[in-house]
């Protein structure tokens, strides 16, 4: 398939000597993040009270990068996409039309007759008002060990990448109670005997594949569908045994290629609103058997020792 640009019906390349540089797609393809929430933040419990009765996302900047064959023509270009706010962006290697919105030019390099420049974009439209939800959709024949709200991230086509157990394992910073520390004397006064957590934010690392791009978008949209639904999620972490309530805050592209196996590398960025890191743990081996005592009675575990 012939890679293709179109503003507003019109083929940039044949008009204006413009295309889209390699990789210029990961700008395109991120997740837009979480309108900010409102919630309680108690000082004596761990994490907070939030309202995700509504949650809503928000707009995205993200930058494009084009090449120019024909640098007497960009300047035509340039009159087209300024001509008003938004304009119609039809990108022949994703099957997708955007409605974005210029922002700002960030740079222009030339190199041997060519020009290659970077424009930031706004999309002001995360959910397209003809979308209607479908349920994701995979030929995968794995899990990932990784539920949200109960469904294994595999039938979205995803994998969970290197260091994401480690993100769920950190602990949370300490809230910090009422500190009296006088200029005239030494040291500090802390009040309180406690100790509460704050929430923290855990980066899910993921890779998503795809056989289509039909295939792709139906899962692509399915999963920022699910998460910024209302009310709380949950994720569970099988290797833990643990369920965490969390919700979805942003998300940012690794590595994007539409080729024939569609490659999408990308993080999650998901809110842990009540973590505390437990005393005991359950011992496992290596593949994740819990360890049974002799009689097969009772599980080991780490007594004092926290993972």
């Amino acid at each position: 398939m012939v890679e293709r640009l179109y503003v507003d019906e019109k083929d940039a390349y044949a008009n204006y000597g413009i295309c889209i540089a390699e990789n210029g797609y990961d700008g395109i393809i991120g997740y837009p993040p979480l309108k900010k929430v409102n919630a309680n933040d108690w000082e004596d419990e761990d994490g907070i009270d939030v309202d995700l009765s509504s949650p809503a996302l928000d707009t995205r900047n993200f930058p494009i990068q084009f090449v120019s064959h024909g640098k007497a023509r960009t300047g035509t270009f340039f009159e087209l996409i300024s001509d008003k706010a938004y304009h119609s962006f039809y990108f022949s290697a994703l099957d997708k039309t955007f409605k974005l919105r210029l922002v700002s030019q960030s740079n222009l390099d030339t190199l041997l007759g060519l020009e290659t420049f970077t424009l930031q974009f706004a999309n002001d439209f995360p959910v397209p008002e003809e979308y209607t939800y479908v349920g994701p959709q995979s030929n995968t024949v794995y899990t990932t060990g990784y539920k949200l709200d109960g469904i294994d991230l595999a039938s979205y086509g995803v994998r969970i990448l290197k260091g994401t157990i480690d993100e769920v394992l950190k602990s949370p910073a300490v809230k910090q109670k009422l500190i009296t520390n006088l200029q005239r004397q030494n040291g500090a006064k802390y009040s309180g005997d406690t100790v509460n957590y704050k929430t923290k934010d855990v980066k899910i690392s993921c890779l998503m594949r795809a056989d289509s791009l039909s295939e792709f978008w139906r899962n692509y949209n399915a999963l920022i569908f699910d998460l910024a639904k209302p009310n709380e999620r949950t994720l569970y972490v099988e290797k833990l045994d643990m369920e965490y309530p969390c919700y979805y805050k942003s998300s940012s592209v690794v590595e994007f290629y539409p080729t024939d196996k569609i490659w999408f590398k990308f993080s999650l960025v998901v809110v842990f609103t009540s973590f505390r890191v437990e005393l005991y743990e359950i011992l496992s081996s290596e593949i994740g058997e819990r360890i049974m005592t002799e009689d097969d009675n009772f599980v080991t575990d780490l007594g004092e020792i926290v993972i």
